[in-house]
């Protein structure tokens, strides 16, 4: 079959990358596949809870070997099959990755390191850039602190920002292109394939000679990452190429979750200014880092994260005959035939099933309780391929949050048009 014309592909991608950022749209297809048996088979779309656990968790019936055609930097661990080599892989990364409470205790620190020169950004220019000068440099010292703890945080302790220097910022680019690849890749026109595959190219190479001992840079790593474990199998040896996916997994997605976490709070005026004044009253009583006032921000990350998750959408192969759980139709308690070829799981479907969870879905809720507690993080996935790093990553956004509510005198607004480039956010100002 012929490749379509250039601009066939640049309008299907442009399509497809603002399908991610319509949660109302998607939504609402959601609510009528899971009413209807016929319309997910015929679609291909699995939006209820059970469906999409279903459907992640069997990875014979619903694979994801379309990925090594997105992941162009090579079969990180959510590029491998399951099997003992994945178990053990994901194993190894888990042990190497910093606690929950330690990635915690480390972000509220770099947090505060980087609140006055936020606030300076504000006195000068009336605003700043939630991607560029927060969000990126956060989670940038979060995954150093999986690279190297000790000397991550003695840089916490010596310097007053966490801020990337220039020649980090273009791996972390490269690290965001490589990102929106594995989101919508497939569907990328030749120009964002290339882009991709030049920075995969440039991230191998800054993380191979970060590893020479004349050139000890950002990129180098402790010796849980290169030296072999005694007794591990080739599976549960850590390598370059797992820091390397670490990062450009890891960091695009964590800075967009912060994105479009913000985004949905600012929507949110009153509970904004109610969420700022609770933040104000635990910072006169000491106790704004303590777990309780944590605790209350987490819940309140993770149903912003419901409203608008980074991943809302995920693409699943259908290689053998297969069924799915539906939904909340007439057809609930049967099961679907899958389409054949492929099948979409529409994780946002989930989130707002409203079968899955006792309170209504519509309404914004922190601490929301779900039939199955596990359903809570549905945004990251589910089954035993869910995100190695979900507790992490809540707990930078948590940080991240906490940071945003203490910052300034009067609550922010958005400055300006958000900016695009496919999928990703790539600017959004914000100031008074």
């Amino acid at each position: 079959m012929a490749e379509a014309p250039d601009w066939v592909q640049k309008l299907v991608y442009r399509i497809a990358s603002a399908l991610f950022h319509q949660p109302l749209l998607l939504r609402a297809v959601a609510r009528l596949v899971r009413c209807s048996g016929a319309l997910a088979s015929a679609t291909g779309l699995v939006a209820s809870a059970r469906g999409v656990r279903d459907v992640l968790a069997r990875e014979t019936h619903f694979t994801h070997g379309h990925l090594p055609a997105v992941m162009l930097d090579g079969p990180f661990l959510i590029g491998l099959p399951s099997g003992p080599q994945h178990a053990q892989k994901r194993a190894c990364l888990h042990r190497l990755l910093p606690q929950a409470e330690q990635m915690a205790e480390a972000t509220q620190k770099a947090v505060h390191n980087v609140l006055p020169h936020l606030q300076a950004k504000l006195k000068a220019q009336k605003s700043f850039d939630l991607i560029e000068d927060y969000m990126a440099p956060l989670v940038w010292c979060a995954i150093r602190l999986a690279y190297d703890p000790q000397r991550t945080l003695g840089r916490l302790q010596a310097e007053s920002s966490p801020e990337p220097e220039p020649m980090e910022r273009e791996w972390l680019l490269a690290a965001r292109w490589l990102g929106a690849q594995l989101m919508i890749g497939g569907v990328a026109p030749p120009d964002e394939r290339q882009r991709a595959l030049r920075s995969a190219a440039l991230l191998g190479a800054a993380f191979a000679q970060g590893q020479t001992p004349a050139t000890p840079g950002p990129f180098r790593l402790d010796g849980r990452w290169v030296t072999p474990v005694p007794g591990n199998t080739p599976g549960n040896t850590p390598s370059l190429r797992d820091a390397m996916g670490l990062l450009w997994v890891g960091h695009p997605a964590t800075v967009q979750g912060g994105a479009l976490m913000m985004q949905e709070l600012l929507a949110r005026p009153e509970e904004y200014r109610r969420l700022r004044a609770e933040m104000a009253a635990a910072n006169n009583r000491g106790v704004a880092g303590y777990p309780p006032m944590r605790d209350q921000l987490r819940d309140h990350v993770l149903e912003l994260l419901r409203f608008r998750p980074p991943f809302p959408l995920l693409g699943r192969l259908v290689p053998t005959q297969a069924s799915f759980p539906n939904g909340t139709g007439p057809d609930a308690a049967g099961t679907t035939p899958a389409r054949p070829g492929s099948v979409v799981v529409m994780t946002i479907g989930a989130l707002f099933d409203p079968a899955a969870q006792r309170e209504d879905p519509r309404k914004y809720l922190p601490g929301r309780h779900f039939n199955e507690p596990e359903d809570r993080l549905l945004m990251f996935g589910a089954g035993p391929r869910h995100c190695v790093a979900r507790e992490q990553v809540v707990e930078i956004l948590v940080s991240a949050l906490a940071g945003l509510l203490e910052l300034g005198d009067t609550p922010l607004r958005a400055r300006g048009r958000r900016v695009y480039d496919g999928p990703v956010i790539v600017e959004m100002k914000l100031g008074y």
